[in-house]
């Protein structure tokens, strides 16, 4: 009876054998120990670029520029962007505003770089806008130049095309001629060279006679052509200086009397 009863009754749950974990949960267990030993892995391994090179393994880089130094570079650069557009003002002289432009860019953008503290990229930027407006200096000097002597020289042909030749147009065209054969090389050769014709021009225009000046010696004198310049040039003087002597004279004359009457009616005498 009680072996009867051992036999038809249920066990306790506690000794119910268990069951094998289904295959979600088999396959969940394995992505979690794989995520946890990659996440390992990453931590210990430190990951460097193939272009990082030993800079990526030596920490930040340090500036190579202070803060003084790249403040340098800044000045040379808008004294440069200065002098660019003092000269596009000037006559015979002309800068792209594409050029200034672009040398202002390169400032701003240097100057965006040191608010940030990133002096040695502010300091390039500055140095590449320093070199071109030197460059565009260069140009533009040179085509000063080249177009102050171009005057220069029309100036002269111009008056020995109407027989007016002399010892002084000889000087001017031989000095026209050594500043067009000069090569320079620095900016500041390019300066001297602008300011010597600038120079040169200035004296032709103020030491030649005037066109009007030179064909009224012309018409006034048959022996023009035949080499007679300083006789008409002294014709064409002496007829003005005679002009204005007459003038002066009659006004001498008058003016006494015209200061007698304003005494007299001053009651002054």
């Amino acid at each position: 009876m009680n072996s009867r009863h051992d036999h038809g009754c249920t066990r306790p749950a506690s000794e119910a054998p268990e069951r094998p974990p289904s295959l979600t949960t088999v396959v969940f267990r394995a992505t979690l120990a794989a995520l946890v030993v990659l996440s390992m892995f990453a931590v210990a391994v430190p990951v460097v670029t193939a272009d990082a090179g030993p800079a990526a393994l030596s920490g930040p880089p340090t500036a190579s520029v202070s803060a003084d130094e790249a403040l340098d570079a800044r000045e040379a650069a808008k004294d440069r962007l200065t002098e660019l557009r003092r000269l596009d003002d000037r006559p015979m002289v002309s800068v792209e505003a594409s050029t200034l432009q672009t040398v202002q860019n390169r400032i701003e953008t240097g100057n965006l770089s040191y608010t940030r503290a990133n002096y040695d990229t502010a300091a390039e930027h500055w140095s590449v806008a320093e070199k071109q407006a030197t460059a565009a200096l260069a140009r533009a000097y040179a085509e000063g130049t080249e177009r102050n002597l171009n005057a220069t020289v029309g100036f002269i042909e111009k008056r020995e095309a109407e027989g007016y030749a002399t010892a002084d147009t000889a000087e001017y065209t031989e000095r026209a001629a050594e500043l067009r054969a000069q090569t320079p090389e620095t900016l500041a050769d390019h300066r001297k060279r602008y300011r010597e014709a600038r120079q040169l021009h200035s004296d032709v225009e103020s030491s030649l006679p005037s066109m009007h000046a030179v064909r009224l010696a012309n018409w006034l004198s048959p022996t023009w052509f035949a080499g007679g310049v300083v006789v008409a040039l002294g014709a064409v003087t002496i007829v003005i200086g005679f002009a204005l002597g007459r003038r002066g004279q009659s006004k001498s004359k008058t003016k006494p009397e015209i200061d007698d009457r304003e005494v007299e009616e001053s009651g002054l005498r």
